[in-house]
């Protein structure tokens, strides 16, 4: 139920997101999903990004969630009452940092998480471990990463990270 999708972006749209991404005057220390900053459990640097109707990366996850959609019958069925959110988040993690302890997308604050996303924008040395799933990911650039929300697909980045790792993040959501 983890789904990984090699070259989903070229090298070039990775380019411009980083980019955009670095020049951005909106990066914070990462938070963890109960809005906290605790670097013993989550240290990086993100931004918040809202989506508009022409943004890179949600036209180029479209395609791929219908997909996956259409691999699973009971996801296929109820595809038309969950979409992808209009907001996501770019991380950068840099030596030693990285998403320490394990978690799940669903939570008490997002319930209506369905699924997980998550693009790597770089090759990195570290990549995400799904614990249940025994699986780790190799962060290499362009591939996009989609599963199940809930906690028996809970995961942490391969840590401590090293070198720069850069990865967008988001939900798909009943609405």
């Amino acid at each position: 139920m983890i789904q990984h999708y090699p070259n989903a972006l070229s090298h070039e749209q990775c380019q411009i997101i980083i980019q955009s991404f670095e020049r951005s005057p909106y990066k914070i220390r990462g938070k963890t999903g109960h809005n906290q900053v605790r670097k013993d459990i989550k240290s990086s640097t993100d931004i918040h990004v809202k989506g508009t109707q022409d943004d890179l990366l949600l036209n180029n996850l479209e395609p791929y969630y219908w997909k996956y959609c259409k691999q699973y019958s009971f996801l296929d069925r109820i595809s038309n009452m969950i979409s992808i959110d209009a907001g996501y988040n770019i991380q950068r993690y840099l030596d030693d940092e990285g998403y320490f302890v394990e978690h799940c997308e669903h939570s008490p604050n997002d319930p209506k998480r369905m699924l997980g996303w998550m693009y790597y924008l770089n090759d990195a040395v570290c990549g995400t471990t799904w614990i249940h799933q025994d699986y780790t990911s190799t962060a290499s650039e362009g591939s996009l990463y989609i599963w199940p929300a809930f906690w028996t697909h809970a995961h942490k980045g391969v840590t401590p990270n090293i070198g720069r790792k850069y990865i967008a993040t988001g939900w798909c959501s009943y609405y």
